[in-house]
């Protein structure tokens, strides 16, 4: 599960290069961010996001439950590196980044739920 975890972290952070312009970014990651920022000059805001699948919508897409996860853990991650992007080139920031992100993922009898919870980070 790590090694996919690592896999849908870096997909997202590949797709995020394209991204480029005025803004540059810094990443996402599981703890707090590894630089030193002045807080002065830091803002964000939390995020979260949240989404299912039935077992029937899995089983008809061919689709085991932990490739489910690992897809949408990396368009969740990508979803909040975007906002973030967009928060810090409206806001006047130079650098953007997720961090402490945190995954739950609750498997019923009926459907998988994966929840994301995070910090939209940007500063100058």
């Amino acid at each position: 599960m790590n090694r996919i975890m690592g896999m849908a972290v870096a997909a997202a952070l590949a797709a995020t290069m394209a991204m480029a312009g005025d803004v540059y970014r810094m990443g996402a990651y599981y703890g707090p961010l590894p630089a030193q920022i002045d807080f002065d000059k830091r803002d964000g805001y939390p995020l979260h996001y949240g989404t299912w699948a039935g077992n029937v919508y899995l089983y008809k897409q061919k689709q085991e439950v932990n490739e489910w996860v690992g897809e949408m853990k990396s368009k969740m991650i990508k979803e909040a590196l975007s906002d973030a992007k967009a928060y810090a080139k409206k806001n006047g920031f130079k650098y953007f980044a997720v961090d402490n992100m945190r995954f739950q993922v609750v498997h019923t009898e009926n459907v998988v739920e994966l929840y994301f919870d995070g910090n939209a980070v940007v500063w100058k």
